[in-house]
């Protein structure tokens, strides 16, 4: 019987996703059990990764904890250039492993009638890699490119009354850069086989703050603002790799970049219509308009380098819906669905950012036992076809995407 409501459950949340779309560049693999659900971690109230995704409810939780894990993806794209052409390639496929890190020391003693709580999550929120084969047709605009943050968010969460958390933070961290791309014949060089590379990293900071309602002990109501980052890259090393013979032309040099990270709300509504059953939602609006263009500013500008900005990003939305239910008193299953809009739109539409309407679905396992925790969940998530031509290039075709990831985490609590 429990099978059978579990499984109802999941087939509803699959016929809803044919109301929305995906996308975006964002990361939210900081916990097996919120993946297995759909990443609705915000709407979480009781898990030791609200360090990470909603820090308001620390509070509420009812253990101090650690808990550590990592993730595997396999990203991959395909494109097909537009017609008449019939043009076909595919990325190269990266195995990604990001790391996650969340505890919670609660400091009820400090504070018996307003307990405190303090977290720290150490993740990466945002993060991206497209290889392309270096001969393949977009060379010019990307044979490479990654962009990775690394972040530790450290939060202080207080309970204003029975049913009211509040929290303030802030991330500090590290954003690191990469840009490989050919070099354009230019003058009578032979440049077939050159290409550049530019490299570099800044420190970034952003703050976030968060509220936590307990409606009754079936309902909660989350909510969470993350400020955007700005980066400044002023060191950064652009390498050149060409013939012997143009080497004294091509010099490595420094470069400069500048952009931002986007602000984000996140939404969150916990259920529990059955006490083995918890239903979460989520809702996350991601302002990547304030990323509207991404250029690199060298010492000494190289002709046979061709840069294409990617201007007209705009604000995203994603809604996800997850379950959990509890087989026994140890083992649990889980199932989610998530639908995220694309901030690329047709003209910023690039190789470096392949990006469409995506849908994900979600599964996940969790068994604990005492102060132990496992967790492990599985997604897949695709697009489907996205045409558009990056306008400043003149470059375009037909995007399609997939992803596969699978996330382990071990919790311990006292």
């Amino acid at each position: 019987m429990r099978f059978i409501c579990f499984l109802q459950l999941l087939i509803f949340q699959l016929g809803i996703a044919t109301a929305t779309t995906p996308g975006g560049i964002q990361w939210y693999f900081s916990d097996p059990a919120q993946m297995g659900m759909g990443f609705t971690g915000v709407a979480n109230t009781t898990a030791i990764s609200a360090a990470s995704f909603n820090p308001a409810a620390m509070p509420f939780c009812r253990s101090s904890g650690i808990q550590v894990g990592f993730s595997v993806l396999r990203p991959a794209t395909s494109f097909l250039e537009t017609s008449p052409s019939v043009y076909l390639d595919t990325t190269l496929l990266p195995t990604l492993t990001p790391l996650f890190l969340n505890t919670i020391i609660r400091l009820q003693k400090l504070s018996p009638s307003k307990p405190l709580s303090i977290g720290v999550s150490v993740h990466q929120p945002f993060g991206v890699s497209v290889t392309w084969p270096d001969a393949w047709k977009g060379k010019y605009i990307a044979q490479e490119f990654s962009l990775n943050t690394y972040l530790v968010q450290i939060s202080t969460a207080i309970q204003l009354s029975e049913q009211l958390g509040i929290s303030i933070g802030s991330s500090y961290g590290a954003l690191t850069l990469l840009s490989r791309r050919a070099l354009e014949n230019t003058d009578g060089q032979q440049l077939d086989a050159g290409s550049a590379t530019l490299s570099g990293s800044d420190v970034i900071w952003g703050m976030q703050a968060g509220l936590c309602y307990q409606a009754s002990d079936k309902s909660s109501f989350s909510l969470l603002f993350r400020s955007p980052m700005q980066v400044n890259i002023r060191n950064g090393i652009a390498d050149f790799s060409v013939p012997a013979s143009l080497e004294h032309l091509y010099p490595s040099q420094r470069f400069s970049s500048s952009f931002w990270l986007p602000p984000q709300i996140d939404l969150g509504v916990s259920l529990k219509p059955k006490p083995r059953l918890t239903i979460q939602l989520a809702a996350n609006l991601v302002g990547w308009k304030v990323m509207d263009s991404l250029w690199y500013q060298l010492e000494e500008p190289v002709e046979s380098l061709n840069q294409y900005p990617r201007t007209g990003f705009i604000n995203s939305l994603s809604v996800r819906m997850g379950s959990e239910l509890f087989l026994s008193e140890h083992v649990s299953c889980r199932g989610g669905i998530y639908l995220e809009n694309s901030p690329a739109t047709e003209e910023s539409l690039s190789p470096e950012f392949p990006d469409a309407a995506r849908i994900g679905l979600c599964s996940g396992l969790g068994y604990q036992s005492g102060s132990i925790r496992l967790d492990a969940a599985y997604q897949v998530a695709f697009t489907g076809e996205r045409t558009g031509i990056l306008s400043t290039a003149g470059f375009g075709g037909t995007y399609k995407s997939s992803i596969q990831s699978l996330s382990l985490g071990l919790t311990y609590l006292w």
